[in-house]
C-alpha cells in the first residue's frame, strides 16, 4: 500500500487482541521505510463479549474485531479503510478513499451472484467484507454495535461470521464498489459474465486490479499454491523485514511432488493443444 501510494499520507491502526512487540517492531520498519505513514496499535479484548461470538478451527474470535471499531478507534477518526491483512494493493487509493458514501454507513465491493448467499442476490447483493470504506462517524451515532451484537448471539452458528453479520445488518445501507477495489485471486478464473461485465472492461480490471484478495485456502505463503498474482504478494514480502520467510509446506517431497505435476500439465498441454504448446515454447524461448 505504501509502495503504490507514495504521494499520500497514511494513518495506520493495527489491532490486535494481544501486543507483540516483536511483530509491531517489524511493521513499524516498513512504515519507517516508505516515509508516508504513521502507525499505531491497538490492544482490544473480545474477552467481554465472548458468550456472543461463535468461533472455531476455521474462524477465530479475532475476525470479529473489525465490528468493534467504534470502541477502540480515535474519537477523531470519522472515516477508516478497513483491509484485511490477505490483501495486496497495487493502485492509488485516492479515487476509494475520497467515495461519496452518501447515507450508506460503508461502501464494499458485492461478491457475484453466483457465489450463492440466502437471502441475497441481483438486486439486493452481498458484500465482501475484506475491503470497505467506513462511515465510522455514523457507525457511532447510529449505535451499531449493539445490533452487531444481537444479530450475532441469535444466530451462532453463520457461515462467514462476521461478514454475515455485516450484511445482515447493514443491509440496504452500503454503497457498491467496482471489483477493482476487492479482486480475489480466484475471479480470473470466472467468466465476465458472472461480473455482469463485457469481456473487454473485465479483461481490463483482470490484469490491473488496485486491490488483490487472496481469498479460500488458496493463500500465496504456502508453497504448493500457486494463486494467480502470487508473484505480486512475493514482490511486496520483499520490500519487508519478513523477507526471508520460508513456507512451512516447502519440503523436498513437496517440491518433487509439484516438478511431477508441472511436467504432467506440460504434457497435457502438448498432447491436447500441440500448437499452443509449440507458441509458448517460443514466446519463453524454451528449447525442445
Amino acid at each position: 500500500m505504501l509502495r503504490a501510494n507514495p504521494a499520500h499520507q497514511f494513518r495506520i491502526f493495527v489491532c490486535s487482541q494481544k501486543r507483540e512487540p516483536g511483530a509491531e517492531g517489524k511493521l513499524s520498519t516498513i512504515a519507517q521505510r516508505f516515509g508516508n505513514a504513521s502507525i499505531q496499535f491497538v490492544e482490544f479484548s473480545l474477552e467481554p463479549f465472548r458468550a456472543s461470538l461463535h468461533a472455531d478451527r476455521t474462524f477465530t474470535i479475532a475476525v470479529y474485531l473489525r465490528l468493534f471499531l467504534t470502541e477502540f478507534l480515535d474519537r477523531s477518526v470519522e472515516k477508516v479503510l478497513y483491509l484485511d491483512c490477505d490483501v495486496v494493493v497495487r493502485g492509488d487509493l485516492q479515487a476509494l478513499w475520497q467515495t461519496d458514501l452518501g447515507e450508506a454507513l460503508v461502501a464494499a465491493v458485492p461478491e457475484p451472484s453466483i457465489f450463492h448467499h440466502a437471502g441475497f442476490g441481483p438486486k439486493n447483493p452481498y458484500f465482501n467484507s475484506g475491503v470497505m470504506l467506513i462511515d465510522v462517524a455514523r457507525w457511532r451515532s447510529t449505535n451499531i454495535l449493539p445490533e452487531f451484537l444481537r444479530y450475532a448471539r441469535d444466530n451462532p452458528r453463520l457461515e462467514f461470521v462476521d461478514q454475515d453479520i455485516l450484511n445482515r445488518t447493514l443491509r440496504g445501507k452500503f454503497k457498491p464498489l467496482d471489483y477493482r477495489w476487492n479482486f480475489f485471486s480466484i475471479y480470473p478464473d470466472l467468466p465476465a459474465s458472472a461480473f455482469h461485465m463485457n469481456t473487454a472492461d473485465f479483461r481490463e480490471v483482470r490484469r490491473r486490479p488496485s486491490i488483490i484478495h487472496f481469498v479460500s485456502i488458496y493463500k500465496p505463503w504456502f508453497y504448493r499454491w500457486e494463486p494467480h498474482y502470487k508473484k505480486l504478494y512475493t514482490e511486496a514480502l520483499a520490500f519487508t523485514p519478513w523477507r526471508d520467510y520460508r513456507p512451512p509446506d516447502r519440503t523436498v517431497k513437496a517440491m518433487v511432488l509439484k516438478t511431477i505435476k508441472i511436467k504432467r500439465l506440460k504434457e497435457s498441454l502438448s498432447w491436447h493443444a500441440p500448437g499452443l504448446a509449440r507458441y509458448l515454447r517460443q514466446v519463453l524461448g524454451i528449447k525442445t
